[in-house]
């Protein structure tokens, strides 16, 4: 028997070498919250901060206001992720500790109700593409109206996320080729084309946009790096003479858009400002063609914008 001052404690020992374990105490007074707390917990009352509204112990972390005076996180500052809602101060997956929907109901299997989280974040995480938690809401409610209940993975669920959010950015006048989402998304035509035959059959309406040249005449001067001055300034001009090119010329309207914008760009620059000394086998290396389609595309443009005699 071993005595600490107020009551006597037993030692209960165990078999081999290990060290002996601390009892109960035989006699003491549960009322007496110092002692339990220097006995068992190895603090003093004092040191464990406010109790029961003593506001003579610690003041918390200042440079942490969502830590208690008791030290643990309260939780206030959450954030959003694919595990559900986190706290970002310490890390807590704050939906997994809910479990007041948890009912058994007499089965043998918990049927615990499962948090709710965007399907498309993993996608965006893995590809390194940042967008705000509006745009990312509406990708994933289209994303779910197409895939409804089947589960979709792989290389498959992230070509359908790219086609949806394509057709969420055309919607908003951002303009972008299937060409974009195979380098931004790291997916093949192959899947894109099986994607998009699922969205269509979600959203049969959406057959009818397609893209035109003037669409992407902005896309070709963002790519050649010409600033936002120059792009208001000349970008209307350009595409005008899409305008003027179109169903003008058979050729044209089976090239690929944007090999059709990323041209006309070349001879407006060309012709109207003659001294900025465009470079064509650097400008289609930036607008990601190659030098030839650059110069067939650019002589029948050169063709239906030459006067013709006689």
């Amino acid at each position: 028997m071993l005595d600490f001052g107020k009551a006597p404690v037993e030692i209960l020992h165990t078999e081999g070498d290990s060290p002996p374990l601390r009892g109960f105490p035989l006699d003491f007074d549960w009322d007496d919250t110092e002692w339990v707390s220097e006995a068992w917990f190895g603090i003093s009352e004092k040191q464990c901060g406010e109790v029961d509204g003593d506001e003579s112990g610690s003041e918390g972390d200042p440079q942490n206001p969502n830590l208690s005076q008791r030290g643990w996180c309260e939780h206030t500052n959450r954030g959003r992720s694919s595990a559900g809602m986190v706290c970002i101060d310490c890390g807590t997956i704050i939906n997994d500790l809910d479990y007041s929907f948890d009912r058994n109901e007499g089965n043998n299997r918990c049927q615990h109700q499962a948090v709710y989280t965007r399907s498309v974040d993993d996608v965006f995480l893995k590809n390194n593409i940042s967008e705000e938690n509006f745009v990312l809401d509406e990708v994933d409610k289209i994303y779910r109206t197409v895939a409804k209940k089947k589960k979709v993975r792989s290389t498959s669920r992230d070509a359908l996320v790219a086609i949806c959010y394509r057709f969420y950015l055309l919607k908003k006048g951002d303009c972008r080729p299937l060409t974009d989402l195979v380098k931004q998304f790291g997916v093949t035509r192959k899947y894109l084309s099986a994607a998009l035959a699922k969205y269509y059959k979600a959203f049969p309406a959406d057959r009818t946009i397609h893209l035109r040249p003037k669409d992407l005449v902005k896309r070709a001067l963002i790519l050649e790096n010409f600033d936002q001055e120059f792009i208001q300034e000349h970008c209307p001009r350009i595409e005008r003479m899409c305008e003027l090119a179109y169903n003008r010329s058979a050729d044209l309207d089976h090239r690929n858009p944007q090999s059709v914008a990323s041209a006309m760009v070349y001879v407006y620059i060309k012709y109207r400002l003659p001294h900025l000394t465009l470079n064509r086998k650097v400008f289609a290396k930036n607008v990601e063609l190659s030098e030839m389609t650059i110069d067939k595309i650019s002589k029948e443009i050169e063709r239906l914008f030459t006067p013709q005699r006689g």
